[in-house]
């Protein structure tokens, strides 16, 4: 999680390992490592010398091995349209929409569960079936218990993947 720290003096010197930083009396900190920091400008309206921490981002990530990692990073981004988020050391961390997936280069996969990716509509999953069908185990359905519109297939290690349309209302997916 990166932090927002917004003040209206100069922050103390212990925060930072440069002085420099010291001569921005209105500043946004952006902590991206415990010692890299990144400065821009943020207007504040807060009462002289309090300081106000926002999470400028939160959620999770969904970590899982993969004896095949090129295989099914290559397959995550080329044919199911993810793209990279975040690299490290033998960990490809993948972003649909607002789902991520850590894929870890280990000697053992895990392939239980199912990894669900949803759309706005029937066309859209039908687009992905057109372009997944060698992977699908069965042509798009309505299921009228879950009311959802979808297909099951497996990624190149055998994991279950679902695309799938709601086909009622959803709540919205908010910070609140």
């Amino acid at each position: 999680m990166r932090l927002l720290l917004t003040t209206h003096y100069p922050l103390p010197f212990p925060l930072f390992p440069r002085p420099s930083l010291l001569h921005y009396p209105l500043a946004t900190i952006h902590m991206l490592q415990p010692t890299a920091f990144a400065l821009t400008p943020h207007p504040s309206s807060l009462p002289p010398r309090l300081f106000r921490y926002t999470a400028l981002m939160a959620g999770g990530i969904v970590f899982l091995r993969t004896a095949q990692f090129e295989a099914v990073k290559s397959f995550y981004l080329d044919r199911v349209g993810m793209t990279v988020w975040i690299e490290q050391p033998d960990i490809s961390i993948l972003r649909f929409s607002n789902l991520l997936i850590g894929f870890c280069d280990h000697p053992e996969g895990e392939i239980e569960g199912v990894l669900t990716f949803f759309y706005d509509t029937r066309e859209e999953v039908d687009a992905m079936y057109a372009k997944l069908s060698d992977i699908a185990t069965a042509e798009p359905k309505e299921n009228t218990k879950y009311r959802i519109y979808n297909f099951f297939g497996t990624d190149p290690e055998g994991r279950t993947i679902e695309f799938q349309c709601f086909l009622h209302p959803l709540p919205r997916i908010t910070d609140d």
